[in-house]
């Protein structure tokens, strides 16, 4: 079993509403953005998750808000059956099955 001590994150935004790129109909002063989190585990050798979200508007903040908010709520706990993984948070009393194979 493994532990998951923490979620770090990368607020990347690019300023393309000054010239108008990636402008449309509905979107009439974009500014492309994503937010790049990253979770870790204590064992395993240190296995890294990767996740990457293209956002617009407040869409960065809300996903940096959630990382932070997963990290402070609880230390999740990894275990690997058959091919799956299972992670457990206790401060929650929920379990996920996590919907692809781990190596």
């Amino acid at each position: 079993m493994s532990r998951i001590p923490g979620i770090s994150s990368t607020d990347l935004r690019f300023p393309t509403s000054h010239m108008l790129d990636a402008s449309d109909a509905v979107n009439t002063d974009p500014d492309c953005s994503g937010a790049h989190l990253r979770g870790w585990r204590d064992a395993d050798g240190g296995l890294q998750e990767q996740s990457f979200a293209s956002t617009i508007g407040h869409g960065n903040d809300v996903r940096r808000t959630r990382g932070a908010a997963v990290t402070r709520r609880t230390t999740a706990t990894a275990t690997r059956t058959g091919g799956q993984a299972t992670v457990q948070q206790p401060a929650a009393g929920r379990e996920w099955q996590l919907p692809r194979q781990v190596n």
